[in-house]
């Protein structure tokens, strides 16, 4: 199996109609908001992204109890969002690479090791 194949959804199916569907938001908007964070933008709208995180945390949150994948995101974001608030209130470049780090050590530890 090739490494594209891994992430390919069951036959037939779209990631955003799939069960992983929280999954698959969850790892593009971490991605998006890296590259954010990463390029330092300081006219992003960070008070969008905290709204994105609550709504990620909140789907989330209602796989928990049966999906120990969904605690380890959600423990995740919860890190993220202080650190996000932060750089929304300061965007300097400190704020940045905190959140930089942060965002690549959770998707570091997010990512199936099967890849």
């Amino acid at each position: 199996m090739t490494f594209l194949e891994h992430l390919l959804p069951p036959s037939g199916l779209t990631w955003q109609k799939s069960e992983w569907r929280d999954y698959y938001a969850l790892g593009r908007w971490t991605v998006l908001l890296w590259a954010m964070v990463w390029s330092q933008q300081t006219s992003f709208d960070w008070d969008a992204q905290l709204q994105i995180l609550a709504d990620l945390r909140s789907s989330l949150n209602e796989r928990s109890d049966t999906e120990a994948s969904a605690q380890e995101a959600v423990a995740a974001l919860d890190r993220i969002q202080p650190l996000l608030a932060e750089l929304s209130s300061r965007s300097d470049s400190e704020a940045h690479t905190i959140l930089s780090r942060t965002l690549l050590m959770i998707m570091g530890r997010l990512a199936p090791s099967s890849l």
